[in-house]
């Protein structure tokens, strides 16, 4: 009798994800500079998978699959300059339908949700003839991923307390400097 398969990407009798993508993008050219917004967002709205036919698993909105995830930035360009401030939005999550989160006296015992976490960068670039100079910030308010017990659920992956998902920033903020240089033909 067999209980778990292990690799699932190996042995999966049905899969689906159904989701809606939506990207804005709009500009503006002011007498002083041209701005732009461009955003993109990502609603999931079912992500089942099924290992043998009848064994349904939904993820969608458990922790390290939220149900909506997005991007939005603002450019103002002037001249040479070009002006960024960006923002990286991971939706809530929670396990509590899966584990549970309060006791027999409704008090609650575990922390198995993860807030609304948005990160934000800037940068500025200078080009000049052949060479564009980028200085920036990632993460500017140095925001961590959220925590998470970790005590015995399983049901996740952590670093630490945090949840360990490829939506979140594990470094913290850093700052970078970029330096492009374009050959001519």
């Amino acid at each position: 009798l067999v209980n778990t398969v292990q690799d699932n990407y190996l042995t999966v009798a049905q899969q689906t994800n159904r989701g809606l993508d939506l990207t804005v993008r709009y500009g503006h050219e002011f007498s002083f500079g041209d701005l732009t917004f461009q955003g993109q967002f990502t609603w999931q709205l079912e992500d089942t998978v099924s290992l043998f036919a009848g064994n349904l698993i939904d993820t969608n909105g458990d922790v390290g699959e939220p149900d909506f995830v997005g991007n939005f930035d603002i450019t103002f360009d002037r001249g040479d300059w070009r002006y960024f401030w960006g923002a990286n939005i991971v939706g809530k999550a929670s396990e509590a339908e899966d584990i549970g989160d309060t006791n027999s006296a409704g008090t609650i015992r575990y922390k198995v949700f993860t807030e609304n976490t948005i990160t934000h960068d800037v940068s500025v670039r200078r080009r000049f003839d052949r060479i564009d100079v980028t200085l920036g910030i990632s993460n500017v308010f140095d925001d961590h991923p959220p925590a998470l017990t970790t005590v015995n659920l399983g049901q996740y992956s952590t670093e630490g307390t945090s949840v360990l998902a490829s939506q979140y920033d594990y470094v913290g903020r850093t700052a970078f400097l970029s330096v492009r240089y374009r050959f001519q033909h």
